[in-house]
């Protein structure tokens, strides 16, 4: 059955290249967007707002997927999981409501990122950890370079 869900499909989509195009889509407004504020094209508040939202969409997307890869039967895998994605969530409404909430949620990219490389330097075959690392670790820098970038513009 395994073998039969990794198979393309009749226009040639495999679970990597979904995988793989929903993380770009959902990184790209996080990459991008700041720009808007940065040129002067839109420099209201609420672009911020859309952005900081965008990266929690991201963020809860990839700690929910990655969660579903890591599976493994006849473990604890999915109580982790759950917890995991409880603890995002929770981080996420934190980040939502405070101040802080671009610098909170660019270190959770940081530690999500951290949980496929452990996997990556312990040389584990599974096809999406380089994209899930390269994800994570391109949002987190990312996250932390605009911030830097927006509170040098403001000043």
């Amino acid at each position: 059955m395994l073998t039969k869900v990794m198979t393309e499909d009749k226009y040639g989509f495999t679970p990597q290249t979904s995988y793989a195009a929903i993380s770009v889509a959902l990184l790209l407004p996080l990459l991008i967007w700041p720009i808007q504020m940065v040129s002067g094209i839109n420099d209201s508040g609420d672009i911020l707002n859309i952005w900081l939202i965008s990266a929690c969409v991201l963020l809860l997307a990839a700690a929910t997927a990655d969660s579903i890869l890591i599976y493994r039967p006849d473990s604890l895998s999915p109580l982790f999981a759950a917890i995991w994605i409880l603890l995002t969530g929770l981080a996420i409404s934190v980040a939502l409501r405070g101040d802080i909430g671009i610098l909170l949620i660019a270190t959770l990219f940081g530690l999500h990122s951290l949980r496929a490389a452990y996997k990556l330097w312990r040389n584990e075959k599974q096809w999406w950890l380089w994209w899930a690392w390269g994800r994570d670790t391109t949002a987190a820098i990312s996250m932390f370079g605009w911030q830097v970038v927006l509170r040098a513009g403001s000043n």
